[in-house]
């Protein structure tokens, strides 16, 4: 019986040893000890025997490589997002760069102002407009792929999570029940340690191991992933991306925005509340999750913002100076792009004088009238203004577009600022000059122009120093909001969405790069014009 049980004990320790061998290149595994104790039979010692097979594990410096585990992945994921971005722009030399293409069409346009009657200089000059709007689209719409793409790692990332919690969860039960019975558990356990690196590899955790070997798993914060059964994460990818599609942290006044957060049980509520007190999307802490949240919400939106204002800077810079100029040849008909809000009734509140006239088929200048804007109240008395003149028909479409044309054939519009008192008519926080601010000679038309205001960025702290009143024309009539000397941006957005909350009309505070931007936009896309009785739109560069 004696030698029976040596025996025993002996190829246990041998089959351990083997396993201990045979696994030294697996990932995950565990070298196993075979812990003796002494044996005795009656009162006389009988040798030793196997008292417990345990693992030999320094957890502290597994908590220490599953923390590093977390950064390592979310640096990864930057530098993959990153790497992409830095594509998207093109080297310093390349010439299918954003730089190249910009730089190309100045130079066309310098060419152009050269020799102005060359066919082939006007041809260049437009190509590399066309160029120019072509590449800026293009990186547009590879932004919003790139934020797709964010996405849909995101909800992957998600249902790998809930995965592994569901194994560690049925570990869990596994090792409780083998301990119950003294049987050897190492295999589970190391099983178990391989789910929660995988989970670590995507958000930050923390664990302890009850006295009946069962796992204990939570967030950063504290909240409970793994217990006496797995929780689990929801989140649904939001589809095709676009640059008004954006979540909204637990707070927000519109949680969640267009995209949903990631719920913490979710298990069906509806009640907002209940939602944003599970939302964990912004307390992830570092992990490659996080930082795939990271690229979705900043990094690639402060980028498409930035974007967005270099070509709304090169669109109004440039259609403001063709606004000056009269086109050759010339139109019998100038349709304007700005939809005018209440239409004819829209006011302008303008300075400064503009001559509207018609022009021969030789250019000569037949008939026209010069049109001093501070003696205009509405866009009804520049169209009776002009429809004095012989020869010209003004009007407002039912969009609200002013239109101005020749009556008889082989005649053009034109119209010229008076270089001594050139137009000036308020809109946000600057001012356009009479053909720019109706969009009648655009170099470059994108639709609706007033349906959207956006501030530079300016920092968290920023605060109106001085009072005034914005003014909001829309179709559905003139509405005044107050603001005061003090008050933080986040108090001016909430005076403007109490106000102004049936209209349509949506003011927030966007957390960007290097600070926050003050953005009013009409949700249904409809053009208004927004106008300052201060100074606060004009500090702010709205």
């Amino acid at each position: 019986m004696s030698l029976s049980l040596t025996l025993s004990n002996a190829l246990s320790g041998l089959q351990v040893t083997s396993n201990n061998i045979a696994n030294v290149n697996t990932a995950g595994y565990s070298r196993k000890v075979v812990n003796t104790s002494p044996r005795v039979l009656g009162s006389q010692g009988a040798g030793v025997e196997i008292s417990a097979i345990t693992r030999a594990v320094n957890q502290f410096l597994q908590r220490d490589v599953r923390t590093e585990a977390g950064i390592l992945g979310q640096r990864q994921v930057r530098s993959e997002y990153l790497t992409r971005m830095q594509e998207m722009f093109g080297s310093v030399g390349d010439n299918t760069s954003i730089t190249a293409t910009i730089d190309a069409f100045s130079e066309a346009l310098e060419t152009l102002a050269n020799d102005p009657e060359s066919a082939a200089a006007r041809l260049g000059a437009v190509n590399g407009a066309t160029s120019t709007a072509r590449s800026l689209n293009d990186l547009s719409r590879q932004i919003q792929s790139l934020r797709d793409q964010a996405d849909r790692e995101i909800a992957t990332a998600v249902e790998e999570i809930n995965h592994q919690l569901k194994v560690i969860a049925d570990l869990n039960e596994k090792i409780t029940g083998h301990r119950a019975t003294g049987l050897n558990t190492g295999e589970l356990e190391d099983q178990r340690d391989a789910a929660l690196d995988k989970i670590s590899k995507y958000m930050s955790i923390q664990y302890f191991e009850r006295s009946n070997g069962a796992m204990v798993v939570m967030t950063a914060q504290g909240q409970t992933l793994v217990e006496s059964q797995a929780a689990e994460l929801g989140y649904s990818a939001s589809g095709a991306m676009s640059a008004d599609r954006r979540y909204l942290p637990p707070g927000h006044p519109d949680y969640p925005g267009t995209i949903g957060g990631i719920i913490l049980n979710p298990g069906g509520a509806s009640d907002p509340k209940t939602i944003a007190s599970r939302d964990i999307t912004y307390s992830l802490g570092a992990g490659s999750l996080s930082a795939l949240v990271e690229m979705r919400d900043t990094t690639l939106s402060d980028l498409n913002a930035q974007f967005d204002e270099l070509a709304a800077r090169l669109r109004d810079e440039l259609n403001a100076v063709h606004n000056q100029g009269i086109g050759y040849p010339g139109s019998d008909i100038l349709n304007g792009t700005a939809e005018m809000p209440l239409g004819g009734a829209t006011a302008i509140n303008g300075t400064g004088i503009v001559r509207v006239g018609v022009l021969d088929a030789d250019g000569n200048l037949q008939a026209w009238t010069d049109i001093d804007l501070s003696l205009m109240a509405t866009v009804d008395d520049v169209v009776n203004a002009i429809n004095g003149v012989a020869g010209l028909s003004a009007s407002v479409d039912a969009s609200g577009r002013l239109s101005i044309a020749t009556t008889a054939p082989g005649t053009t519009v034109a119209v010229a600022e008076d270089e001594t008192s050139p137009t000036s008519i308020p809109i946000g926080g600057t001012s356009r000059g009479f053909s720019h601010f109706f969009g009648l000679n655009d170099l470059f038309t994108t639709g609706l122009q007033y349906s959207s205001y956006s501030s530079g960025t300016v920092s968290t702290s920023t605060r109106v120093t001085t009072g005034g009143t914005l003014s909001f024309q829309t179709k559905a009539g003139t509405f005044s909001v107050n603001y005061t000397s003090g008050q933080s941006l986040d108090q001016v957005a909430r005076a403007i969405n109490d106000s102004l909350s049936g209209q349509g009309i949506r003011a927030e505070v966007q957390q960007v790069s290097g600070g926050v931007r003050l953005v009013i936009r009409n949700q249904t896309d409809e053009d208004f014009v927004l106008t300052d009785g201060g100074d606060l739109l004009a500090k702010l560069n709205v």
